[in-house]
């Protein structure tokens, strides 16, 4: 029985520790999301700020809008998945040393003032079973809180999915869109410097025609002071 209570204690101290390494190797997993979702979250920023490049109802202002909104739903399903997979879990660890170090010096007053044969073998069997038991119970907690944080991960990793999809294709609307908008912003601006140019031209070839329309004045007589530069009267 002694045999077999020790090696219970030994698979519940593996199975501690290693959920608490387990717990550090989730959170790490979780930066792959975290980064695409970033990345994709930058591209829905770059999308909002050109919306106005859909000024006209048709299919591909329709399309574009579909797509968007089902990448903004998606991008909040992302959104909540990481941030409950990282937070919100209660794991248990084991008392600190102070705690327990000063629990069996009560302890072993106590057994001495009940006069305890053996105290130190009662001692060390109140230790191991208390280890046992906090290996146990904190071993069960954190595994529950590690299979939450995996379910999570898994969530997130859809909805990003879900969210690439729809990204690329709200793309394929925004730039047929963008394409045609820049094309007749092109088309306008030549023509407004054609207009200006035409308008130039006008009013140069009119400012001709009025002076020669006008008297030439008579040419003024120069004066000339000796020191001073000439002057034309």
């Amino acid at each position: 029985m002694e045999n077999l209570d020790n090696k219970l204690g030994c698979l519940f101290k593996e199975t501690y520790y290693f959920e608490i390494e387990r717990k550090h190797k989730i959170n790490t997993r979780f930066g792959i999301p975290l980064t695409i979702l970033i990345l994709l979250l930058g591209g829905l920023v770059y999308f909002l700020k050109n919306l106005s490049i859909f000024c006209e109802l048709d299919v591909v202002t329709v399309l574009y809008v579909v797509f968007f909104a089902g990448a903004l739903l998606s991008a909040g399903f992302s959104i909540y998945y990481v941030i409950r997979g990282l937070f919100w879990h209660t794991f248990d660890y084991l008392p600190k040393p102070s705690i327990l170090d000063d629990y069996f010096v009560r302890l072993r007053k106590y057994l001495e003032k009940h006069n305890t044969d053996n105290i130190e073998k009662v001692l060390m069997e109140r230790f191991s079973g208390l280890l046992t038991k906090y290996y146990k119970n904190c071993s069960d907690t954190n595994i529950t809180s590690n299979d939450n944080k995996i379910g999570y991960l898994k969530k997130s990793y859809v909805a990003l999915t879900g969210m690439i999809c729809f990204v690329v294709l709200s793309s394929f609307p925004f730039f047929l869109k963008y394409n045609i908008e820049d094309n007749i912003l092109k088309v306008s601006v030549l023509n407004y410097s054609k207009e200006v140019l035409q308008m130039l031209d006008e009013e140069k070839d009119k400012q001709q025609d009025q002076a020669q329309d006008q008297e030439p004045e008579e040419p003024k007589v120069r004066k000339l002071s000796e020191g001073a530069e000439s002057k034309e009267k």
